[in-house]
């Protein structure tokens, strides 16, 4: 397997961690939420003198940083909005394309601003809450995301800078720790 674009969970413990969260409370949290299924399996791959390693693809890292940031502030905490959330990153939006965290992270790279935006809504009559996320660009930022249907209306927003919290996974950039 070709090494150059993976990235082992202590690595991307390493990249990851910031003060208040340790590289080692990093890779408990890391391995905790691959056993309850919000991480994506790993490939476990012979690696050096050290034997086995669990490997991922080097954007892995900034997904997790990312969520692991939601779940600090509690914002999003339930397993299923976790592992839902982790697959809008990882995969391809649509045929033929590249994940979404390699566009965000190309973005960031360029020193384009760029946001998650969480929105939670409320139905009218039912009060049943639906969650909806999406990335937008700072040209983007005041168009407005779609409620879920008619009866649905915001009723908390968090904004999410990814760029400051992922200037540390791209090149020649600064690490900014919120």
């Amino acid at each position: 397997m070709d090494a150059r674009d993976k990235i082992r969970v202590t690595e991307a413990a390493e990249r990851i961690a910031r003060p208040g969260r340790t590289p080692a409370q990093v890779r408990a949290l890391w391995h905790r939420w691959m056993d309850a299924g919000i991480i994506p399996p790993a490939v476990e791959t012979e690696w050096g003198a050290g034997g086995l390693a669990f490997i991922f693809p080097e954007s892995a890292a900034a997904i997790a940083a990312v969520l692991f940031d939601l779940y600090d502030a509690g914002a999003v905490t339930a397993r299923h909005q976790l592992a839902s959330m982790w697959r809008y990153f990882a995969e391809p939006q649509h045929d033929g394309g590249e994940p979404l965290i390699t566009h965000v992270l190309a973005e960031v790279e360029h020193g384009s601003p760029c946001f998650l935006v969480l929105t939670y809504w409320r139905h009218q009559t039912t009060g049943e809450i639906a969650p909806t996320c999406g990335v937008r660009f700072h040209e983007e930022l005041d168009r407005p995301f779609e409620a879920p249907s008619q009866f649905h209306e915001p009723v908390s927003k968090c904004v999410t800078p990814l760029h400051l919290l992922l200037a540390r996974f791209v090149s020649d950039l600064p690490a900014q720790v919120n």
